[in-house]
């Protein structure tokens, strides 16, 4: 759990740290004493929560909160503003409105503080896991094909902006069906499961795995151009190969196809969804050739 205090007062946001660090198990907290710094840590800390004072010189917390809700690695961090100046119902309401989530009076009364901060991170917790599991295949963890769709976009975006190469590669357990019936589906989880991780362990921290559908994946690879997809594809597809996947007294091996497609840097698509059209054409490929192999779509053999 990580947590930003932002307070002018070395005090206040010493009293603010001294509470959490006593209540939250495990937090880790940083400290900022103004709006514009609190703008450079929330983008490199990513905290769970903001508790941040409203009455700052430089850069008060409403305009703070209005900057970290217009981008979007931080819009959804949630903000409690500390204040020892409210008037009005109007002050409740330019908060409240600008998207934080609470207010707590100064001087701080510890029960009521700690009380609100330990609902809004259960709120918090419990927002994440929804939010996961919309985003997640629940059998592999892998992302699903929903979140997939945005990424891909995102990428061809990049890509076009910066004229950085973008390239994918669909891969299919072979013979997945007999398998299933052969040993149950159970057996069947247990084998997407060990590929999925094969997978992870196996890709850099940016590119992005998704479960495509059934037994079916799809990597997608940021800033890479096809050669190193197809090096990519073939390193995965032999570790697959080597693998032994217990089934009860059964030691099982599997093998997957793949199709691999890419465009450089000084070419993008319209569509985003050609890629995983063409990634898909090589993949139908490996299967007609034979399976455990892999295939490559070249435009010009259409």
């Amino acid at each position: 759990m990580k947590i930003l205090v932002v307070d002018d007062s070395a005090s206040v946001r010493g009293q603010v740290k001294e509470l959490l660090s006593k209540s939250v198990p495990g937090v880790e907290i940083q400290t900022a004493n103004n709006g514009i710094e609190t703008l450079s840590l929330a983008e490199k800390f990513l905290p769970d929560m903001i508790i941040m004072d409203v009455q700052m010189p430089g850069m008060n917390g409403y305009e703070a909160l209005r900057v970290l809700k217009s981008r979007e690695r931080t819009r959804e961090i949630p903000v409690i503003f500390l204040t020892g100046t409210y008037r009005e119902e109007e002050d409740l309401i330019t908060g409240l409105e600008l998207g934080a989530v609470d207010y707590v009076m100064k001087p701080i009364q510890e029960k009521i503080f700690m009380a609100r901060v330990k609902v809004m991170l259960r709120l918090k917790e419990a927002q994440e896991g929804i939010r996961r599991l919309s985003l997640h295949d629940p059998l592999t963890e892998c992302f699903n094909r929903r979140f997939l769709m945005k990424r891909l976009s995102e990428e061809f975006n990049r890509g076009a902006r910066n004229h950085h190469p973008v390239s994918g590669i669909m891969l299919d357990l072979d013979h997945f069906k007999q398998l299933n019936d052969a040993y149950g589906h159970d057996v069947g989880d247990q084998v997407l499961v060990k590929v999925a991780n094969i997978l992870k362990l196996s890709m850099r921290e940016y590119d992005v795995l998704a479960r495509y559908g059934g037994e079916e994946f799809f990597i997608l690879l940021p800033q890479t151009d096809l050669e190193n997809a197809i090096k990519m594809a073939e390193r995965i597809r032999s570790l697959i190969q080597s693998v032994r996947i217990e089934a009860g007294e059964r030691q099982l091996s599997v093998t997957a196809s793949f199709g691999v497609a890419g465009y450089s840097g000084e070419e993008t698509p319209d569509n985003p969804e050609h890629l995983l059209k063409q990634a898909d054409i090589a993949l139908y490929r490996a299967k007609e050739n034979g399976r455990n192999r892999v295939e490559v779509f070249r435009p010009e053999q259409g």
